[in-house]
């Protein structure tokens, strides 16, 4: 069964902006990552300060997850789709 309520221009147009906004997401995560990093190192051993970037980092983390799980997702409904 096929459905033809887009044409095939419009769905390749969102898979590469899907491309695309998968790898700056991608980058932004890696800057967030080593920024948070770098204020863990820095923290002279202050606890909260270490507590801030530790809480930082497990939310980048969540939210990396949150993408990539959006992006299987969206992947297994075109497959499905198609």
């Amino acid at each position: 069964m096929e459905i033809e309520y887009f044409d095939t221009d419009v769905i390749s147009a969102m898979n590469e902006l899907v491309s695309v906004l998968v790898g700056y997401i991608g980058a932004i995560t890696l800057l967030l990552l080593v920024g948070t990093g770098v204020y863990y190192m820095s923290s002279q051993g202050d606890p909260e300060r270490q507590k801030r970037a530790k809480n930082s980092f497990t939310y980048i983390l969540m939210g990396l997850l949150i993408v990539m799980f959006s992006y299987a997702i969206l992947t297994v409904i075109e497959e499905i789709a198609a």
